[in-house]
């Protein structure tokens, strides 16, 4: 084969310390846009983002040379 087709899709949650509920309204949309920003860093595609007061979903595509926990400082 000449060439290879990869396509790593992750479901990744970040959660607030101790789970409180710290992600209000009005910082939702510019939390968002900064994940987004951060995936965006790491040659890696958002698909989708959610979010309620105490934790975050994420729908992320990344580059194949990229590991998760490099992408993310884990």
């Amino acid at each position: 084969m000449p060439g290879a087709y990869c396509n790593l899709l992750y479901h990744i949650l970040f959660s607030t310390k101790e789970r409180r509920p710290l992600i209000s309204a009005t910082i939702k949309p510019r939390l968002q846009d900064y994940i987004g920003a951060i995936v965006r860093g790491e040659q890696g595609e958002l698909l989708e983002i959610n979010s309620v007061a105490d934790h975050v979903h994420l729908l992320v595509r990344l580059h194949p040379t990229r590991a998760v926990a490099d992408s993310f400082g884990l």
